[in-house]
């Protein structure tokens, strides 16, 4: 095994065990602000429960009617709020 392929296996190991811990540590950011996981949603799911596309999503969120929670890199929607919202938006 050449030099190159032992440094390049070592950078495959880091980046795995980087992954890991930025998820645990978005886990633990998540834990820590008392959020349930189980009273958030993704925006597919937003999508779904509301039957609107992925653009009017979009200009919703920038108009500022549907404000999600950024955790762990994504939007995430208080389902409660979404559910109240839900006849508004039916179309």
């Amino acid at each position: 095994m050449s030099e190159l392929d032992h440094i390049n296996q070592r950078l495959d190991i880091i980046q795995k065990n980087q992954e890991m811990l930025l998820l645990r540590l978005d886990n633990l950011a998540v834990a820590i602000e008392g959020i349930n996981p189980d009273n958030w949603i993704d925006s597919l799911k937003v999508q779904e429960i509301l039957r609107i596309s992925a653009s009017t999503l979009y200009r919703r969120r920038k108009a500022k009617k549907l404000v999600p929670k950024c955790i762990g890199g994504s939007y995430l929607y208080f389902a409660p709020e979404i559910y109240d919202l839900r006849n508004q938006y039916l179309k």
